[in-house]
């Protein structure tokens, strides 16, 4: 999902994670719903909260896992075609680039 200049790449995986599994969705009611601001910065408590009732709907459900995502634990999913995604926080260094990088994108 193209996400454009904007920095959506929380909203944009998961309507894609969405259409993969057959389930409706758009980028930008996602990024609404989890308060996510051009240029990044997403709440996943937010962007899950606001699938919860879709993949319900459509008889699926989220399934959390905690400690290292090693491939051991995830292969199980993999192998059965079922979508993996993991959320990462970065430093005040890494969020500087990125929003430097956004602008440049933006023109700014």
């Amino acid at each position: 999902v193209d996400q454009g200049p904007k920095g959506f790449c929380v909203p944009a995986t998961m309507e894609r994670m969405l259409r993969y599994l057959g389930i409706p969705a758009d980028m930008y009611l996602l990024a609404m719903a989890a308060n996510t601001q051009p240029g990044g910065g997403t709440s996943i408590r937010d962007v899950l909260w606001a699938v919860a009732d879709p993949v319900r709907r459509a008889g699926r459900k989220i399934t959390g896992l905690s400690g290292s995502p090693d491939i051991a634990r995830i292969s199980k999913f993999i192998e059965s075609g079922l979508p993996v995604l993991w959320a990462i926080t970065t430093s005040d260094a890494i969020d500087n680039r990125i929003n430097e990088h956004t602008a440049a994108r933006a023109g700014v």
